[in-house]
């Protein structure tokens, strides 16, 4: 009930997510597609946010413009899991007998995290994840 308003204010994130997607499956399949949404909102989500991060944990206040970088940061980052239907369709293709064992070895840990914050995306894991890159990420680059 409350997801529809929550998409709606992170719109930004829904965006790249959809832009990230078109560029990949273009070039490649559904496993590599999923990873490279995670990677590439997961980068720009934390870039987005750091400048506006940086000042806000620094000083403990910012600019409205510190806040939009933020906010665009959390929304981006937010959005990079897959469904959770397109998350168990990885799951079935990391563990096929045809996916090389080098390959499975590389994806099992990557899948499961995105597996289960795809799952965890009805308690907001989704979000604390969000707003784990933009702030938690510049933070440590202050300490």
């Amino acid at each position: 009930m409350l997801r529809r308003p929550l998409s709606f204010l992170t719109f930004p994130g829904i965006l790249v997510h959809q832009a990230t997607y078109h560029l990949f499956s273009r070039k490649t399949n559904t496993f590599l597609v999923e990873i490279g949404i995670f990677i590439i909102n997961t980068i720009v989500g934390a870039i987005t946010a750091l400048p506006g991060a940086l000042v806000v944990i620094k000083f403990g206040a910012g600019t409205m413009f510190d806040y939009i970088l933020i906010w665009l940061g959390v929304s981006i980052a937010m959005h990079s899991f897959p469904s959770l239907e397109k998350a168990r369709k990885i799951w079935i293709m990391v563990r096929s007998k045809k996916t090389p064992c080098r390959l499975k070895f590389i994806a099992t840990p990557i899948v499961i995290f995105m597996y289960l914050f795809a799952k965890g995306s009805v308690v907001w894991l989704d979000l604390l994840y969000g707003i784990g890159i933009a702030l938690l990420l510049p933070g440590l680059l202050i300490f």
